[in-house]
């Protein structure tokens, strides 16, 4: 008998979440599970990436302004007799905010589980989405298990809630390394310029800190450093006018917004760099797959870093702020040979490495939960 799993998301847009939960159901075994996504938001590029096994079901068809203070009237217990309907043996939340208020409420003999991707800037973090922070603690204390992406998330969640007493393991994201390499190795339409070239990924958004990213650039070009290097951001999101704003008021001729790119890695794999910039990660599916195209990174400190670049092996991780990342890159743009000696490293790592998925660990976490 297949277990029945329900997973439920608030969309599939071009987010790192989305894309790993899409890459799991593509690996895991329709043998073995019987599996269902419940998006509150029908949209997203993700949505043509489910398999063709897994049912799709969405609560709104578009997104809207006020949900949140919306769903706030209703209890968690309300919620879940109005969105699901149908009986399954575990229910996942794999996302924060309000997929876990809702799979809280899941009936008696229902397992439940759910996922944390990002670290927590403060305690209250999640919050934001309960009616308080005592309805967060105790829509956490109701569930089986709760996973993280990295043991950096894992710790702060644990520092910031003692009071949440449930199971908790880190599970890595699942990626699909023989289809980004696949992916990558496309040409591209676009003549790239002689000098280093650097790429970035994410939404368009403050978490992604593309603010200060371009700030550094700035103060590069300032330095005379301009003709030197060139940047790509692939990606879309809110943040997107007044990045564009930014560029032209600071004659930022050397940044190219790229927007959002159905395969981004045929761009990322013929990169000499890819910069993370953010002010907070839980597992950076952007910097992984970098790693995987054999692109060296830098990064800011932030939850899985150590864990994705070997503690510095594969790429340069700087302290989380302005001018470590403007440091940082500066010593690698003028000193190009840094970049090679990673280049390398990753080289040597694909040559001697067998590549597998971890999607071993989400079926046992699944089997055992």
């Amino acid at each position: 008998m297949k277990k029945k799993i329900l997973f439920c998301i608030f969309d599939l847009n071009g987010g790192g979440a989305e894309k790993v939960l899409v890459n799991l159901l593509k690996q895991i075994n329709p043998a073995k599970y019987e599996i269902t996504v419940l998006a509150l938001f029908g949209v997203g590029p993700n949505v043509a990436g489910l398999p063709s096994y897994v049912k799709f079901k969405c609560i709104f068809r578009h997104q809207f302004r006020g949900l949140t203070t919306l769903m706030k009237l209703l209890s968690p217990r309300m919620l879940h007799r109005l969105f699901i309907k149908d009986k399954y043996d575990i229910e996942i939340a794999y996302l924060e905010t309000s997929p876990t208020r809702i799979i809280s409420a899941a009936p008696e003999g229902v397992r439940k589980a759910c996922w944390v991707h990002i670290e927590e800037k403060d305690k209250y973090t999640f919050s934001s989405t309960y009616r308080n922070y005592s309805e967060m603690l105790d829509c956490y204390n109701r569930y089986d298990h709760i996973a993280f992406v990295s043991k950096k998330a894992m710790d702060l969640f644990s520092i910031n809630h003692p009071e949440i007493d449930v199971e908790k393991s880190v599970i890595y994201n699942v990626n699909v390394d023989d289809e980004i390499i696949e992916k990558g190795d496309e040409p591209i339409t676009e003549s790239l310029p002689d000098c280093i070239n650097i790429c970035s990924i994410g939404r368009l958004c403050e978490q992604k800190g593309y603010d200060r990213l371009l700030n550094v650039v700035y103060r590069l070009n300032s330095d005379g450093l301009k003709d030197a290097f060139h940047l790509y951001i692939l990606g879309k999101g809110e943040q997107y006018d007044m990045l564009s704003s930014y560029m032209r008021e600071h004659n930022l001729s050397n940044v190219t917004l790229m927007g959002f790119q159905s395969n981004p890695y045929k761009y990322v794999s013929k990169m000499d760099l890819f910069v993370c910039s953010s002010y907070r990660e839980g597992f950076s599916t952007a910097v992984t797959e970098s790693i995987i195209l054999n692109v060296p990174v830098i990064t800011t400190d932030v939850s899985g870093m150590d864990e994705i670049l070997l503690d510095g092996e594969y790429g340069l991780i700087v302290p989380n702020d302005t001018d470590a990342l403007y440091n940082g890159l500066k010593d690698l743009i003028m000193h190009p040979q840094k970049i090679e000696l990673y280049k390398k490293r990753l080289l040597e790592r694909s040559n001697n490495s067998e590549r597998r998925s971890n999607v071993e660990q989400y079926e046992s976490f699944l089997d055992n939960l």
